[in-house]
């Protein structure tokens, strides 16, 4: 019996040893050394152990001593910046579910870098450039990192700067974070900006990029949250923010051609997007949020709502863009969409297109704000092969166009196109409907042609929907009042029943006023 304890006891010394701890590890490329162990702030890393070895990057040619544990942190000095020769970043491993590796920083250590978010929150606090150079990195890639198959990751306060993307070699070369088939990776408060494109012949910039598709979708629960993603200067005109990431929220996005090109089941909401630009390529389609990612054979279902953009060159939204074996059915509700200018003319700002071979796809648009101008309609349909919606359902929008509320091209469409409201130009300036007020397009009175003039769909606001029944646009909080059970207004914003009167009582928390 003694000798069996022995046994077990050294047994378990040995499996004990095997099942390594997290620990948290500092990484500072101002004062760190890769000779370090790492695990202090006085004592950090130069460079991550999945950064590149080049002596340009890590000062010694050599990688810090590292065995990983699930669940690891690597906390980066804030201000600090890791060249061009430390990418690409190749990930060899990853977490756990609820247990992720986490690259993050500590607010005490060092200055923050970067800018803020949407609501107020340090945005970028240390930074990952290319330095206006083509980074050269294991795969022969232009990317910044690299995850090919690691799970449950957690990218925090990082910036991307200088970027340079040369267009050349096949689709794709040019990508911030490439994650393959990966699952749950988020990135949260980053800050991507100063990309470039000098001589480039064709756009191929992806930042955030996922390879979900097929009748197994990938990359599930990746998420873009937090970030601010701004071209403005040299490489506005070139880029999309995700490829077939399912899930952005509170992210501001301008100054870029494309936005959200979401992966299948996606759920896109509480963004501001605006302004938008044009692309130095004139063959790529730019949409604010396009639906990209059909699964084979079964039904893809997104949730697009409580967004605000403006700006956006040809969609707003467009929904059943991409053909496939496969169904889609899209929810958009409580978004606010406006042309950026007055001699704008995109598509359209609601556009549905039906590409799929799939019978069951559907749209329901409930609550929406849209300022469509003089040209097009607010909501258009258009046949590109595919069979008519199952569904096509259509309540309580607000429609401000000087060519009405829908060109529905799909004229075998089946459902309820009811309880919208539609005003010209002349008639919503009349009434206070403008861009310069402080929210966009709202309403300013309880005589407002949108009080009172929607349908109650509270017996929708259950499950994924039940963010229906609250007046949360707009990037965040309006009001925290939910929508009266019986007559509900049209638009996404709630000025409040009919027994309001005066002008509304102002909203608080909010994230954005109205956006020039």
């Amino acid at each position: 019996m003694r000798k069996l304890s022995l046994f077990l006891l050294f047994l378990g010394y040995f499996l004990f040893a095997g099942c390594a701890s997290a620990t948290t590890y500092y990484i500072s490329y101002s004062s760190g050394s890769n000779a370090n162990n790492g695990t202090s702030q006085s004592t950090p890393w130069k460079t991550h152990p999945y950064m590149q070895t080049r002596s340009a990057c890590t000062g010694t040619g050599n990688a810090p001593a590292y065995s990983h544990a699930a669940g690891d942190q690597f906390v980066f000095k804030q201000g600090d910046s890791w060249p061009n020769a430390c990418f690409d970043m190749v990930i060899q491993d990853g977490g756990a579910s609820g247990n992720p590796d986490v690259y993050t920083y500590d607010p005490t250590w060092g200055t923050p870098n970067g800018t803020t978010g949407n609501v107020g929150q340090v945005v970028g606090a240390y930074e990952w450039t290319a330095g206006g150079s083509v980074i050269n990195g294991s795969d022969g890639f232009n990317k910044f990192v690299l995850d090919n198959g690691s799970n449950f990751i957690t990218f925090n306060g990082f910036a991307l700067n200088g970027f340079q993307a040369p267009g050349t070699g096949s689709f794709g070369n040019d990508q911030g974070f490439d994650i393959q088939s990966s699952s749950n990776v988020i990135w949260s408060n980053c800050y991507v900006h100063g990309w470039t494109h000098n001589g480039a012949s064709s756009d191929q910039l992806l930042w955030f990029v996922g390879h979900d598709g097929g009748s197994s979708p990938n990359n599930v629960g990746a998420r873009l949250t937090g970030c601010v993603i701004d071209g403005a200067g040299a490489g506005s005109n070139g880029g999309a923010v995700t490829w077939k990431i399912p899930i952005s929220d509170n992210n501001i996005i301008k100054n870029i051609p494309n936005g959200f090109l979401t992966g299948a089941n996606a759920s896109i909401h509480d963004n501001i997007i605006g302004p938008m630009t044009t692309d130095f390529d004139s063959g790529n389609h730019l949409n604010c949020i396009e639906p990209i990612t059909f699964i084979s054979g079964g039904t893809s279902t997104n949730y697009i709502y409580n967004n605000v953009f403006f700006g956006c060159q040809e969609a707003a939204i467009l929904a059943q863009g991409v053909g496939g074996n496969g169904s889609e059915v899209d929810y958009l509700w409580n978004n606010v969409g406006y042309l950026g200018s007055a001699s704008q003319i995109p598509a359209a700002i609601f556009q549905f297109s039906s590409y799929e071979t799939g019978s069951n796809s559907a749209i329901f648009a409930f609550n929406n704000t849209a300022y469509a101008g003089s040209s097009i309609p607010c909501f258009r349909t258009l046949s590109q092969g595919g069979p008519n919606f199952a569904t096509l359902t259509l309540q309580n929008n607000f429609c401000i166009s000087d060519s009405g509320f829908i060109s529905n091209g799909n004229s075998g469409n089946s459902g309820t196109i009811g309880n919208n409201v539609t005003l010209t130009v002349a008639q919503a300036a009349a009434q206070g409907f403008t861009s310069s007020g402080t929210y966009a397009y709202a309403p300013t009175s309880k005589t407002a042609a949108t009080a009172g003039a929607g349908t109650s769909l509270a017996g929708l606001a259950s499950g994924a929907l039940a963010s229906l029944i609250n007046d949360t646009t707009y990037g965040g909080t309006r009001t925290t009042q939910s929508r009266a059970s019986g007559t509900w207004d049209a638009g996404a914003f709630q000025f409040g029943g009919a027994a309001s009167s005066g002008t509304p009582t102002p909203p608080t928390n909010v994230k954005v006023l109205s956006v020039q």
